[in-house]
């Protein structure tokens, strides 16, 4: 396990990068409280925020399974394309808070897991950004924070309590959410591989697809449903208020999307 605190930044062959401190002020205006009520904010009451930035290199195989699993903040994942794949965090420590992050990192060149940790009254946030092998399969998990996987072809898998999904990937996908909503934008060249799963709770999911895709689409929505799709590439199944079936070209990749008292939005691109 790797700690990240002051007196030890990083783990053997990491690579540090320099911390900043500044108000949250300065980061976000206070959401108004600095530009738009016109009272002076007392710099003592100003919380302060203080960045660490850190990398590491993974031993990893074009195909490895890799899961990351945050609960601290976002994960976001890219195709390293062709270059070193690679972990990297920006750690917000607001008021003072001093105390360690940890980092369990397993790369063994066919499977990785980073685990990131801190206490539970930790006072900040950590962004990780993970550049994954072309086809590697990833595996992300969250509470609040979003997930957004990005140009991977082995298929993903992201959970999260109550944050946003959002993949634009060439493989099969399952995101699940409590509150958040999810977005699935289909950018493959060819058929993925098992049935793709979108769940929500609360949110809305909104799925966009190419002309050429040949998909099935079985979807319910307790807030209804949009089917934006070009007409000349759609033979609708079943639909009513909160239900629908639809066969995109000749069918077959099957797309099953549920949101309990969202909307839901089908559409072309």
């Amino acid at each position: 396990m790797t700690q990240v605190d002051q007196a030890s930044p990083l783990a053997p062959g990491a690579t540090s990068g320099r911390r900043s401190t500044t108000t949250l002020c300065a980061l976000t205006l206070v959401l108004a409280g600095c530009a738009m009520t016109g009272q002076p904010i007392d710099p003592a009451d100003e919380p302060t925020v203080e960045f660490e930035r850190f990398q590491r290199v993974l031993a990893l195989g074009d195909e490895a399974h890799v899961r990351i699993v945050n609960p601290l903040g976002d994960i976001r994942v890219r195709n390293a394309g062709g270059g070193e794949p690679l972990f990297s965090v920006v750690i917000q420590r607001i008021d003072g808070e001093q105390r360690p992050i940890d980092f369990d990192i397993e790369a063994d060149g066919g499977s990785g897991s980073i685990r990131i940790g801190a206490a539970d009254d930790f006072n900040g946030r950590v962004d990780a950004v993970l550049l994954a092998p072309n086809r590697s399969h990833i595996v992300a998990e969250t509470v609040g924070g979003l997930i957004e996987i990005r140009r991977s072809r082995g298929g993903a898998d992201a959970t999260s309590e109550s944050g946003d999904i959002n993949f634009r990937t060439g493989g099969r996908v399952s995101g699940r959410t409590a509150t958040g909503d999810i977005a699935y934008s289909w950018r493959g060249d060819g058929n993925w591989r098992g049935r793709s799963e979108l769940e929500t709770g609360a949110g809305d999911i909104v799925i966009s697809l190419p002309r050429s895709v040949n998909a099935s689409i079985d979807a319910s929505a307790g807030g209804g449903i949009d089917n934006a799709l070009p007409v000349d590439i759609v033979t609708v199944g079943e639909s009513d208020a909160g239900t629908l079936t639809v066969q995109v070209n000749d069918g077959g990749n099957e797309i099953h999307a549920r949101t309990g008292t969202g909307n839901l939005t089908i559409q072309g691109y």
